[in-house]
C-alpha cells in the first residue's frame, strides 16, 4: 500500500464553547477537526505517531514544550479518530463522507489553575465578611453611641461594600459569559448579608431614637 506523509505549519484563532459551571475547578478539552483540502475523496488522515518520542514522564503529544498557557496548566495531548455522519451531502453528488466517515481529531486537555480564581474573587469576599462582622459588632457595643456612630454612617460602610461586591461579580460575568457558575452563590450570599447588616443598623437607630 502506497502512503504519504503530509506536514502542516498554520495558524488559526479559535472558537469553542465551554463549560464553566465548576469554576475555578473547571478543566477544559480543545479539540480540533482535521478535514483534507479535497474532503469530497476517500481521503482518510491518519497521524505519523512513529514521528513522535513520547516519554512516560511526558503526555503532551505534538505540543511545544516551550508553550505557555497563563492561568492553566497543560495536562495531555492526543490524536483521535472519530466516525462522523452528516445530513448534507455539500452539493458533491456521491459524496463519500456523509455516513460513519473516519475523521481526525487532535485534542488538548488543560486545568485551570484556580490560584488566580481564588485571590481575585474569593479573597474579596472574605474580606468584606469580616468587615460587615466588625461593623455588627461595633453596632451591638455599648461604645457605639458614645462615638456617635448613626444609621447613615453604617449605610454608607455597606453601601461601599456593596459596590465592590458588585464589580467582582461584574468582572466575573465579563470573563466566564456564562448562565451560571456556583461560585457566584457566594456573591448572592454576600448581597443578602450586606442587606441584612443594613436592616440590622436601620432598626437599631430606630430603637435608639424611640428610647430617646
Amino acid at each position: 500500500h502506497e502512503y504519504k506523509v503530509i506536514g502542516w505549519t498554520f495558524s488559526a484563532t479559535l472558537r469553542q464553547t465551554f463549560d464553566y459551571s465548576m469554576y475555578p475547578f473547571d478543566q477544559k478539552t480543545v479539540r480540533l477537526h482535521f478535514w483534507h483540502r479535497e474532503f469530497d475523496r476517500a481521503v482518510i488522515l491518519v497521524p505519523d505517531l512513529a514521528s513522535n518520542e513520547v516519554t512516560s514522564q511526558s503526555t503532551l503529544l505534538g505540543i511545544e514544550d516551550r508553550m505557555v498557557m497563563p492561568g492553566w496548566t497543560l495536562e495531555a495531548s492526543y490524536f483521535g479518530v472519530r466516525d462522523a455522519s452528516y445530513d448534507t451531502d455539500f452539493g458533491i453528488k456521491g459524496y463519500v463522507g456523509r455516513v460513519d466517515f473516519p475523521e481526525l481529531y487532535f485534542s488538548v486537555r488543560i486545568v485551570r489553575d484556580f490560584r488566580n480564581a481564588l485571590i481575585t474573587n474569593v479573597i474579596p469576599l472574605i474580606v468584606v465578611a469580616v468587615m460587615l462582622f466588625g461593623l455588627i459588632s461595633m453596632m451591638e457595643d455599648d461604645r457605639a453611641e458614645k462615638i456617635g456612630f448613626t444609621f447613615l454612617e453604617g449605610l454608607g460602610v455597606t453601601s461601599g461594600l456593596f459596590f465592590v461586591v458588585l464589580l467582582s461579580h461584574i468582572d466575573l460575568r465579563k470573563e466566564l459569559s456564562q448562565d451560571l457558575i456556583y461560585l457566584e452563590v457566594f456573591y448572592f450570599l454576600m448581597y443578602f448579608v450586606i442587606l441584612g447588616v443594613s436592616v440590622i443598623a436601620y432598626r437599631m437607630a430606630r430603637d435608639a431614637t424611640t428610647e430617646g
